[in-house]
């Protein structure tokens, strides 16, 4: 992003010392296709389906922010919300958000047999005898709208009861889930399962070495304007859409002001410019850059030896044993630092865990210290044998 014209202008609003650091932050940022988006995560809630179908009636809905629910339905602040009681899962909401009528469009690409609507009353969950409730939603930060919205449901003492007696299993499915919402979904009794196409990226979740991570955070507030300068819930989010970013990232990406020239457009300076999705759609993502990323968590030998591996697939093997070397609990950064979606992530740590390069809490065996090692080694360079380049004919002046 640093490369757009609105990205360049941003940055000179950064001291000289600070304007690298800045620029690295830039382009971390990710502003993904909604197009492309909708099509990954239709295959994927397609998918999730057909695996549960086998045990029955799939009910499908979108999450649903509970202060829009409130004022569809005139309900009090303070007042609980209960599925079914004072108000309907799945309602259309007069404002149609756009996150709730974005999912809302998309979910009318998935009916069929077996699979109930998302405005099924609780009487049609109980004659078809539904047995796994999916909510579905396009991004996931802090986790806890969505949570909130599950806790919902589950007030429904018949929802609830089901859920206690195991009949009925509530997974979540988004297109993309940061480190911290889903540590937050599936660390809990919100939900048993939650399935995702990426991972959102945040500052503090960055594949850099912690000391550059901490001063990143420490630019954000130094920086940014207001009392929330790491935006909504010190969340620090580097995700949004072509169109638009949420609350949730940091305020320098959003502010505006006298002597601040801003990034993103609008009243909440969260409109991505139409200049800016221009020359991003205009440029291709370029590859993982390993010998960055080895470079930022201190393996040095191995950032400089990693881009003779002929196989990518090589260099994620080496730069996720390097990534695992310096904590276990970096495996969740691997599909940001590698680009890699969920699947493939955890293909590729079963990959690792099958060679015996990593055990079950995903830090290094020896066999993987081992490997780390080998691949520091630079190839053995031969000197070629340099020979007469004269046009005169080479002849022996003797023959002994």
């Amino acid at each position: 992003m640093s490369d757009t014209e609105a990205g360049g202008m941003w940055l000179e609003n950064f001291l000289h010392e600070d304007r690298q650091l800045a620029r690295k932050l830039l382009d971390s940022f990710a502003l993904d296709s909604w197009t492309q988006a909708r099509a990954k995560l239709l295959d994927l809630l397609r998918s999730e389906i057909d695996i549960v179908k086998s045990s029955g009636a799939v009910w499908v809905i979108p999450a649903m922010d509970s202060g829009d629910i409130r004022k569809a339905n005139g309900l009090a602040g303070n007042e609980s919300l209960i599925a079914f009681k004072n108000f309907q899962p799945g309602m259309d909401i007069p404002s149609m958000p756009g996150s709730e009528g974005i999912i809302g469009h998309l979910l009318r690409d998935i009916q069929g047999t077996g699979v109930l609507p998302s405005t099924a009353p609780l009487a049609e969950l109980r004659r078809k005898r539904v047995s796994t409730i999916l909510v579905v939603t396009d991004t996931i930060e802090t986790g806890g709208q969505v949570a909130k919205y599950v806790q919902a449901l589950l007030r429904n003492p018949t929802l609830k009861s089901w859920k206690s007696f195991g009949w009925i299993k509530v997974g979540i499915v988004a297109y993309a889930v940061s480190g911290e919402g889903g540590k937050l979904l599936s660390g809990s009794s919100v939900a048993d399962f939650v399935r995702f196409v990426r991972s959102a990226p945040t500052v503090r979740a960055l594949p850099w070495a912690s000391p550059e991570v901490e001063n990143a955070i420490s630019l954000c507030r130094r920086y940014g304007q207001g009392s929330n300068p790491l935006g909504y819930g010190d969340h620090a989010s580097l995700f949004g859409f072509q169109d638009r970013v949420p609350n949730t990232v940091p305020t320098i990406f959003r502010q505006s002001g006298k002597n601040w020239v801003p990034l993103f457009e609008g009243r909440s300076g969260r409109l991505v410019p139409t200049g800016m999705i221009s020359e991003l759609l205009g440029s291709s993502n370029g590859p993982v850059e390993h010998d960055d990323l080895l470079a930022a968590v201190r393996q040095e030998r191995l950032s400089i030896s990693i881009n003779k591996q002929q196989r990518a697939s090589n260099r994620d093997i080496l730069t996720a044993l390097a990534l695992l070397k310096v904590s276990p609990e970096r495996a969740a950064l691997l599909g940001v630092a590698l680009g890699l979606t969920q699947t493939e992530v955890t293909s590729l740590l079963n990959y690792l865990l099958s060679q015996g390069l990593i055990a079950g809490d995903n830090s290094l065996t020896p066999a993987g210290t081992a490997e780390l090692i080998a691949g520091k080694r630079r190839p053995r360079r031969v000197v070629p044998k340099s020979f007469p380049t004269g046009l005169t004919p080479y002849y022996p002046e003797s023959l002994r």
